[in-house]
């Protein structure tokens, strides 16, 4: 038995209506989502909205329960549109539901076979969840028209007033807690540099079990040495050189084809690291393991990717931390004050974060005319005297 349906009524939506009826969920096509939005990114545009007479209604309900495409809001509907198309490919991926809202009531049918809601033709409805993802699908059409037929979860409010959505527009928006950094990258099986960390994790012995990959940093009874999002920074200026910590924990991109090369470099240059200054990992009151740190290590080896020999760029990996690591007093004493961060009045050392602190750092490791030089190498310094 089929659901009867008039085709004069609307566009019909298949899925699973509410008990109390207030809702509808279910699964429809990207250019029947189409059919039942407007392209939120043109309706906060006023050409537009003046061209399209019906599109300052939906402007002025949308303004009511929604934000403007601003800052990250704005500039991550371009990563949003390249993700949604490299599925297309087949790369994994997964969306959550978009949640659409409308003040006026829609027929809902609930039959034994089958439940649907009816959308009226011309109805538009307003993202008051998912609207990132909803402007990014009409992004991603401009590419490739195959985003059409793919399949969407919405959520359907309806005959519910402006103040409802506000409400829930802040529930939606408030009540779930995103993870933290560490959390985030180390479930990241897409991003390379995150897996070229997880590499030298694997390779190179001092980190192997000894890399928190949940905490935004660790105590001092952690038996962790690094945190990943750390040891990740520091593949990072390992890649791209010290500019690379303004990425922080964003994706970084890397030619096609380098992974390997990279991924490989980084193994030799930390098993370097690893061999003069592995205590100083070890000791939790040392500055070694902190992100800042890692990142100025980080870029110490970048010089090696110049190198296309194995054997003649690990040579070269073991010349630079010995010359440049291993004369470093790694202790977090008063030497560091102003090079990796700030003492306190009580004499306690405040470590900066990698932004601020890293190109400094990074500075006293290398050039030998910088004034930090032969302050963090004090054993060199009385050598010299």
């Amino acid at each position: 038995m089929r659901i009867q349906i008039d085709p004069s009524e609307g566009i019909p939506l298949i899925g699973k209506v509410a008990r109390d009826g207030s809702f509808f969920a279910g699964l429809v096509l990207t250019k029947v989502l189409f059919n039942l939005t407007e392209n939120p990114l043109l309706v906060e545009q006023a050409k537009f909205r003046e061209a399209s007479p019906n599109m300052q209604e939906v402007a002025d309900l949308r303004e009511q329960v929604q934000r403007l495409f601003i800052g990250a809001k704005k500039k991550n509907v371009a990563s949003y549109a390249k993700y949604l198309l490299s599925m297309l490919d087949g790369a994994h991926g997964v969306v959550p539901p978009i949640v659409l809202w409308t003040p006026d009531k829609l027929k809902l049918i609930m039959e034994e076979s089958a439940e649907a809601i009816i959308v009226p033709f011309g109805k538009l409805m307003i993202a008051i969840d998912g609207e990132t993802q909803l402007a990014a699908r009409y992004e991603a059409r401009k590419e490739d028209q195959r985003i059409l037929e793919t399949e969407v979860p919405v959520i359907i409010h309806h005959e519910k007033p402006a103040p409802w959505a506000r409400q829930a527009f802040h529930d939606l928006n408030t009540f779930g807690v995103r993870p933290n950094a560490a959390l985030s990258i180390s479930m990241d099986e897409r991003e390379p540099l995150t897996g070229i960390a997880r590499q030298v994790e694997k390779e190179v012995a001092l980190f192997t079990g000894r890399v928190s990959h949940s905490k935004r940093q660790l105590g001092a009874r952690d038996k962790e040495i690094v945190t990943l999002s750390a040891l990740r920074l520091g593949c990072v200026t390992f890649a791209k050189g010290i500019t690379g910590v303004q990425f922080g924990s964003r994706p970084v991109e890397l030619a096609p084809g380098d992974t390997e090369r990279v991924g490989h470099a980084a193994v030799t240059w930390f098993n370097a690291v690893a061999g003069v200054m592995g205590n100083a990992f070890s000791d939790r009151r040392a500055v070694a393991g902190s992100a800042t740190a890692m990142a100025a290590i980080g870029a110490l080896g970048n010089q090696l990717l110049q190198l296309s020999k194995d054997e003649e760029r690990a040579q070269k990996a073991i010349h630079l931390a010995r010359t440049l690591l291993r004369p470093v007093d790694w202790s977090a004493d008063q030497h560091w004050d102003g090079i990796i961060g700030k003492r306190s009045p009580k004499g306690k050392l405040s470590i900066a974060g990698p932004k601020e602190a890293a190109y400094t750092m990074y500075a006293a490791l290398s050039d030998a005319d910088d004034p930090g030089y032969l302050k963090i190498r004090p054993s060199v310094q009385m050598a010299r005297a």
